[in-house]
C-alpha cells in the first residue's frame, strides 16, 4: 500500500499536537482497548531514580495505539528525568512514525469502506502495523510494541 505526501503531511500535522503522556503512579485505569497501572517502589535507596511514561493514546481518534516505557536511573535521575519527557515527543516528531501513521490511519479508512460495501476483514492492527513498519522502513518491533 503507497502512502501519499498527502497523508504523510496530515499525519506530520497531527504530531505537531502532542499526545499526553503521564509520569505518576496510577491505580488500575481502563482506556478502552487495554488497563494500565503504576506503581513505584525504590527499595532501600533514598531517591526514586527510575522514571516512566505511559500515553495512552499514542494516534489520536484510536484506541489501539499506545506508548509504555520504563527509564532505568543509573548514577541519578538525569537521565531517567529527560528521557521520559523526550521519548514521546521524538516518537511522534520522526518522518518514519509519521509514515506509520498514516499508513494506519489508510489501512483504517479502507476497512471502513470495506465494511460498508459487506466485505470481511481480517487484518488486525498487530498486522496492520507489520505492514506499516515495513512500509516505513521501520523495524516491525517500533511499530507492534505501540499498537495492541
Amino acid at each position: 500500500m503507497a502512502h501519499s505526501p498527502a497523508a504523510v503531511d496530515a499525519a506530520a500535522a497531527a504530531a505537531a499536537e502532542l499526545p499526553s503522556t503521564l509520569h505518576e503512579p496510577m491505580p488500575p485505569t481502563n482506556y478502552g482497548a487495554f488497563e494500565v497501572s503504576v506503581e513505584t517502589d525504590i527499595g532501600g535507596r533514598k531517591h526514586q531514580e527510575d522514571r516512566f511514561t505511559v500515553c495512552p493514546a499514542l494516534i489520536a481518534g484510536r484506541d489501539d495505539a499506545a506508548f509504555f516505557g520504563v527509564f532505568d536511573g543509573t548514577v541519578g535521575d538525569f537521565a531517567s528525568d529527560s528521557v521520559k519527557d523526550l521519548v514521546v515527543p521524538h516518537l511522534v516528531s520522526n518522518r518514519g512514525w509519521q509514515r506509520v501513521v498514516s499508513l494506519l490511519q489508510q489501512q483504517q479508512q479502507q476497512q471502513t469502506a470495506a465494511a460498508g460495501d459487506g466485505e470481511a476483514s481480517e487484518s488486525g492492527a498487530a498486522a496492520a502495523a507489520a505492514a506499516a513498519a515495513a512500509a516505513a522502513g521501520l523495524p516491525e518491533a517500533l511499530a507492534t510494541a505501540a499498537i495492541l
